[in-house]
């Protein structure tokens, strides 16, 4: 294998783990502290859906990259 192939893999590998971890971090944090989601405050309810939201576009947001540039 070339050179190039092996950075175009490890590339893409990284840009995985960084782009899928947060929503992983992020669900097991409420599998193992459910105590999470019962909010009482408004500030706390955006916090929690806002945070969510942030790693779950991130997550779809690897199906965004092109790598056949």
């Amino acid at each position: 294998m070339s050179c190039s192939v092996i950075k175009l893999l490890t590339m893409i590998v990284f840009l995985f783990a960084l782009c899928w971890l947060p929503i992983h971090i992020f669900n097991l944090l409420v599998w193992f502290y459910p105590d999470i989601t019962k909010v009482q405050t408004k500030l706390q309810y955006r916090t929690y859906i806002w945070s969510y939201l942030a790693c779950h576009f991130l997550s779809m947001g690897y199906f965004m990259l092109n790598y056949e540039t």
